[in-house]
C-alpha cells in the first residue's frame, strides 16, 4: 500500500454525552472520493473508517505497521483534532520516513500551526481529489512542491502556502465513491432519520452560494456546482444494486437548488423506476421550493426534507444573513405537510445578538410550526465561518479545547464556546434541555410517529424520549 486514507476516531461522549447512545454515522464521502480517484489511477491505496470501526491509536498505528503506506492522509474536523494530532505525530515519531497529510476544515483554516507544531507534513485544502492525486504522484519522484495547487507544507522551517486549485467544475468525471473499503452495514441515521436499511449517503452538488454567517463549509465554496441528472442517479441505481440499499440521504448543504433541475431529477429518478425500490431525504431552504417541486420530489420518493431554519425571529435571521422570512419557513413547512413529506427544523440557540426572550421566541416558533422531528443547537462558531472570525475578534470564543466545540455542551458536560452578550452559559444549556423536551415531549407527538413505524426507528426514538426524561 502506497497511501492509507483515516477517517479518524471520535470522541462521541465528550461531543454528546448521554445522546451519543442515539447518534448515527455516515460514509466519509470526502476521502472516499480521494480513494477512488487514486485506485483509477493505478495508485495503490486503502480507505479506514476509524470512527464507525471504534477503532484507537492503538489499532491504526498495528494498520499502519502492517501495510506500510509512505503516505497516511487523515480528514480532521474541529472536534476531533485533539484526537487526531497526537495521533499523527506518534505515527511520525514510530515511523519515521512516513508522510502525513491533513484535509479538511480544521487543519486547512489552521495550516500554520498544525505544519509548525509537527502534527502533519502537508495540509491540502478546500477539495482534495486532484490536489491529492499531483501530490501523491510528486512526492513519489520525490520532486518540487512548488507546482501542487492547494496545499501547504514547510521548507526549511518556514511554512509556504501554495495558491489555491481551481473548483471542480467536471464532477461527473469523477469516479463513485469507494464504498467497497467501508463498512456499508454499519452506518445509520440518528432517530430522525429513516428506518430502512441497508442506508447509504450522497453527494449530488458542491458548493453553497447563500452567506450565512455560521457557515464553515469553506472546503466546498460559494459556487453551487451540480453533477448531471443522470450521473446522480445512476449512482442511486448503483447504490441499489451493489449494496441493496433502501434508503439514500443526499448530505449537499442544498438539494436540489433550482426548480429546473428538481424537476428533471425527479423525472429521472421516476423513469427509472427507483421510488419502488429506495426512499431519499434531503435538506434544502425554505425559499427554494414551491408545491410542484414538492409534489415531483414526494411521486420521486423523497420522504423527509430538513430545512435550516435557525430562529424564529426576524432580527436574528437578518444577524446571520439566512436570507428568507419567517413567513417563507411557515409557507414551505405548510406546504411539504401538505403533499406528504415528514418535515424536520433545525434550530439553533445562543445566535448573536440573541436575548433569553428571543430564544424563547424561536423554541415557540418550533412548536408553532409542528415539524416531525426537530434539533436544537447550541451556535458554535466552527473554524473557517464568518462567526468564528467575528467572535474571535471580539474575544468572546474560548479556543483552549477543540473537543468543547459542540452543540450539545447541555449533554456533554461542558460549556458553550460562545453566549451572547447578555445571556449566561446556564441560562443558553437551560434553553437547549427545555426545547428538546418540550419539543419531544408532546403527547401528540409521539402518537404521530407510532403511526409512522416506516419512517423513524421507534427503538432508538424511545430511546431518546427516556434519555431526554433523565
Amino acid at each position: 500500500m502506497d497511501v492509507l486514507l483515516i477517517n479518524p476516531p471520535s470522541d462521541l461522549r465528550k461531543s454528546y454525552g448521554k445522546l451519543a447512545e442515539v447518534q448515527g454515522a455516515v460514509e466519509p464521502l470526502g476521502v472516499a472520493y480521494i480513494t477512488a480517484l487514486l485506485e483509477k489511477e493505478q495508485i495503490k491505496v486503502g480507505l479506514n473508517d476509524a470512527y464507525v470501526l471504534g477503532l484507537d491509536g492503538q489499532d491504526i498505528s498495528k494498520m499502519v505497521a502492517q501495510h506500510k503506506p509512505w503516505i497516511v492522509g487523515f480528514s480532521c474536523v474541529t472536534p476531533n483534532a485533539p484526537i487526531v494530532y497526537p495521533l499523527a505525530k506518534a505515527l511520525k515519531e514510530s515511523y519515521k520516513n512516513i508522510i502525513i497529510v491533513m484535509g479538511n476544515i480544521h487543519p486547512s483554516v489552521f495550516a500554520e500551526e498544525t505544519l509548525e507544531a509537527g502534527y502533519a507534513d502537508v495540509i491540502v485544502h478546500a477539495e482534495g481529489e486532484y490536489t491529492m492525486l499531483e501530490l501523491v504522484r510528486i512526492l513519489a519522484k520525490q520532486g518540487d512542491l512548488t507546482s501542487v495547487r492547494g496545499i501547504s507544507y514547510r521548507v526549511d522551517g518556514q511554512v509556504v502556502h501554495n495558491p489555491p486549485r481551481p473548483w471542480i467544475t467536471d464532477l461527473d468525471a469523477l469516479p463513485f465513491p469507494a464504498r467497497h473499503h467501508l463498512p456499508m452495514g454499519k452506518y445509520r441515521q440518528p432517530p430522525h432519520g429513516a428506518t430502512k436499511h441497508p442506508m447509504a449517503n450522497m453527494l449530488a452538488t458542491r458548493g453553497c452560494p447563500n452567506q450565512c454567517t455560521f457557515c464553515s463549509l469553506t472546503n466546498q465554496g460559494k459556487i453551487y456546482r451540480k453533477r448531471s441528472v443522470n450521473n446522480i442517479v445512476d449512482e442511486m441505481e448503483h447504490l441499489i444494486e451493489t449494496y441493496q440499499v433502501k434508503h439514500i440521504s443526499f448530505l449537499d448543504a442544498i438539494f436540489p437548488l433550482g426548480k429546473k433541475f428538481a424537476l428533471d431529477f425527479c423525472q429521472e429518478v421516476i423513469k427509472r423506476g427507483l421510488p419502488k425500490k429506495v426512499s431519499w431525504d434531503s435538506e434544502t431552504r425554505v425559499n427554494a421550493v414551491d408545491k410542484e417541486m414538492l409534489e415531483a420530489m414526494r411521486e420521486a420518493g423523497c420522504t423527509r426534507i430538513s430545512y435550516g431554519i435557525e430562529a424564529g425571529s426576524q432580527v436574528l435571521l437578518d444577524n446571520i444573513k439566512k436570507g428568507f422570512t419567517i413567513d417563507q419557513a411557515r409557507k414551505a413547512v405548510k406546504l411539504t405537510k401538505e403533499v406528504g413529506i415528514s418535515t424536520s427544523g433545525l434550530f439553533m440557540l445562543g445566535l448573536p445578538g440573541e436575548t433569553k426572550e428571543l430564544a424563547k421566541q424561536t423554541i415557540n416558533f418550533a412548536l408553532e410550526l409542528d415539524t416531525d422531528f426537530a434539533k436544537f443547537n447550541i451556535t458554535v462558531p466552527y473554524p473557517g465561518s464568518e462567526l468564528f472570525e467575528q467572535t474571535r475578534r471580539e474575544g468572546r470564543i474560548k479556543l483552549h479545547d477543540w473537543s468543547n466545540f459542540t452543540s450539545y455542551p447541555t449533554y456533554a458536560g461542558s460549556d458553550p464556546v460562545y453566549v451572547p452578550e447578555g445571556m449566561t452559559k446556564e441560562e443558553l444549556m437551560s434553553l437547549q434541555r427545555g426545547a428538546i423536551r418540550r419539543f419531544y415531549l408532546r403527547p401528540h407527538l409521539i402518537l404521530r410517529q407510532l403511526f409512522k413505524v416506516r419512517t423513524v426507528r421507534l427503538k432508538d426514538y424511545f430511546l431518546g424520549l427516556r434519555l431526554l426524561r433523565s
